[in-house]
């Protein structure tokens, strides 16, 4: 597809978070001070779930923004990380973009076998989906 065919990049990033985990916050609100807190909308629950939290991130996406980047509490961006997430959002604009990999399970393994020297983005399997830092084409959230 032509690059001028597309809708401009809209990206917005949310933070989820837990009330438990407020110490984590000042130091990645440094790092990421236009993204939107989302809390965990039943913090006091007997049970505790991420997936709660990170469902309330993907249903508070802005109506105008094309993808939704979804970003842990616990999480350390690099240094201009917007600019390198839009950048490699907009080379892929329809594709699940996981920015962590972990480096110890087998899948880390995995990414970390290259084709050559310059790849350094992966296809990421079916099936599998990490969570500490995910950009969603609205269109998939």
């Amino acid at each position: 597809m032509d690059r001028s065919d597309r809708t401009p990049l809209a990206l917005s990033i949310c933070i989820q978070h837990h009330p438990a985990r407020a110490h984590l916050l000042d130091a990645l609100r440094e790092r990421l001070p236009d993204a939107e807190l989302v809390v965990d909308p039943d913090p006091d629950s007997e049970h505790r779930s991420p997936f709660r939290t990170y469902l309330e991130c993907l249903r508070c996406t802005p109506a105008d923004a094309t993808h939704r980047l979804i970003v842990q509490d616990d999480a350390w961006p690099c240094s201009n990380f917007r600019e390198r997430v839009e950048a490699r959002t907009a080379e892929y604009p329809e594709a699940l973009i996981p920015l962590f990999v972990p480096g110890t399970a087998e899948m880390g393994r995995q990414f970390r076998k290259r084709p050559d020297a310059g790849d350094r983005w992966r296809q990421v399997p079916a099936g599998w989906l990490p969570t500490v830092a995910l950009v969603w084409p609205v269109e998939l959230a």
